[in-house]
């Protein structure tokens, strides 16, 4: 079983590296049950907290470029939100 959580808290640094993701949604995608069971098994196995170890190993800004990349609007796009304007009008 120790197995299984090391590999959990592995998964869960290279989410916490990599992304801005809350640490409620790592812990649930790592298959802890919630952010306070990430937070004991992480301190057990790496000595500090899951913020402590985003703060002293904080992803660059381009790493979340997925969130700001720009997206060119189809005419699809556009009916479909004038579909949705009129269907919750």
């Amino acid at each position: 079983m120790e197995y299984v959580v090391v590999r959990r808290v592995e998964r869960a640094k290279v989410m916490i590296t990599s992304t801005r993701e809350p640490l409620a949604e790592v812990a649930l995608a790592c298959g802890s049950a919630d952010r306070p069971h990430l937070n004991r098994r992480f301190r057990d196995i790496v000595g500090v907290s899951p913020g402590q170890w985003r703060r002293s190993n904080a992803c660059p800004p381009e790493s979340n470029s997925h969130r700001n990349e720009s997206r060119t609007i189809t005419p699809r796009d556009r009916a479909s939100a004038e579909i949705g304007r009129r269907v919750f009008a």
